[in-house]
């Protein structure tokens, strides 16, 4: 009977030890389930400002249904007049605050784009600058033009296009290419693109310039760099910037982020992601929030 009782026993506690470690494995598998779902919903915002960040939406390899198959690169010519349907997806460099810009290039001229997202604001205490500031040589500032107001550039810019347009008949419009001779932004430099004159269609919001290599001093073996935004003229408040990482608001905002080429050569999809610099990549915080679950995940399951 002893030994009949032993072996109960035994068969017992054996059947109670595969019970607890079936539970205890059930819990360590319901643990591990939570962390993969915290980590999805983790990962799924990060994936999405990525996708955001480096405009997948307008990459080179989404190409506009209402458009036909057209090639990605530069160089490529631009009317100057307003309408931005002969813009490439790639041209793209989207924008904040529903702005998007445009740049390109072919073998002598500069051509920026852009569509407010609405009607430009004119009035008194409302109204809208449009800014483009280059680095093309040593030297420059990173203190942007006062107008109303100063901010701080990410590059020592050498030049800057600003546009003030206004609505028609509105004689109050300005635009002017200056220049950084050392000790302040120098007005009135020769501006030749375009007939001397951007295009601008108040009612749509949309603009474009053209900048001749000539009249900034560079050659299509210059590197160069770009930040364009918008501010209201009446206190200098920022928005709509390219590249995205940069601020926006009140007078004074520190930009931090531009576009970068190393050449104004063939070849080159302005919109890359690999022209930003800093470099935007959310997939680096990823990997970096990614082992610090799982080690925490692990952790979890040893206690």
């Amino acid at each position: 009977m002893k030994s009949i009782s032993s072996r109960y026993g035994f068969v017992c506690g054996y059947g109670a030890s595969i019970m607890h470690e079936g539970k205890r494995r059930g819990a360590q598998r319901s643990l591990n389930m939570k962390f993969v779902f915290g980590f999805v919903a983790l990962s799924l915002p990060l994936l999405l400002m990525l996708s955001v960040i480096y405009g997948i939406s307008s990459s080179s390899s989404n190409l506009s249904a209402t458009k036909s198959v057209q090639p990605l690169t530069t160089y490529h010519n631009i009317t100057i007049d307003a309408n931005l349907s002969d813009w490439h997806n790639d041209e793209n460099l989207t924008g904040k605050d529903n702005a998007n810009w445009y740049l390109t290039w072919n073998e002598t001229t500069i051509f920026v784009g852009v569509s407010r997202g609405e009607t430009f604001h004119g009035s008194t205490d409302d109204y809208d600058v449009l800014w483009v500031y280059m680095d093309t040589t040593s030297g420059g500032t990173t203190t942007s033009v006062d107008w109303n107001g100063m901010h701080t550039l990410p590059f020592s810019a050498d030049w800057c296009f600003v546009f003030k347009p206004r609505p028609y008949g509105d004689t109050d419009y300005y635009w002017n290419l200056r220049y950084w001779n050392g000790s302040g932004w120098q007005t009135d430099m020769p501006y030749t693109g375009n007939g001397g004159y951007p295009a601008w269609h108040w009612d749509n919001g949309t603009a474009e310039i053209a900048i001749p290599f000539a009249d900034i001093n560079i050659t299509t073996s210059s590197a160069i760099k770009f930040v364009l935004y918008f501010t209201n003229g009446a206190n200098n408040w920022l928005f709509g910037a390219t590249p995205v990482q940069n601020p926006t608001g009140a007078s004074p905002q520190v930009l931090t982020a531009y576009w970068n080429y190393s050449s104004l050569g063939s070849g080159i999809a302005p919109n890359s992601s690999g022209n930003i610099v800093p470099e935007a990549s959310m997939l680096s915080a990823v990997f970096v929030v990614v082992p610090v679950v799982l080690r925490y995940g692990r952790k979890k399951t040893q206690e």
